[in-house]
């Protein structure tokens, strides 16, 4: 089915349809430094959550993890959507920043969940 705008593929945002993304455009524009600084970000997201939270060393490797996933999440969500206020270099560090959030609490909120024991 053709779009509108005469793709074939159309990109949902939340102004309306686009053209596809370009996914290649997430990879050129980042830059090593960028990466860098992405990821120390979203560690200490991670780290600090797990000390506010507190928990064991598991908890610590879970939430660093679900910190990475949520900030790289948050940064394409922002590529793809061109929805970006806060940025450093090629970072768009304020959805990033609220996809780190995201999956942090929705992690800390599921691992709340305690098995029925018989």
């Amino acid at each position: 089915m053709m779009r509108p705008n005469g793709s074939a593929l159309g990109f949902l945002t939340p102004f309306g349809m686009t053209n596809p993304p370009n996914s290649a455009r997430f990879f050129n524009k980042m830059t090593l430094p960028g990466f860098a600084f992405g990821f120390l970000l979203s560690t200490l997201y991670g780290v600090g959550f797990h000390f506010w939270r507190g928990g064991n060393a598991g908890k610590l490797l879970v939430f660093v993890m679900l910190g990475w996933l949520g900030f790289w999440l948050g940064q394409m969500a922002a590529v793809l959507t061109g929805l970006h206020w806060i940025s450093a270099g090629p970072l768009y560090v304020g959805m990033a920043t609220l996809g780190s959030a995201a999956l942090l609490g929705l992690g800390y909120w599921l691992s709340l969940v305690r098995g029925e024991t018989r």
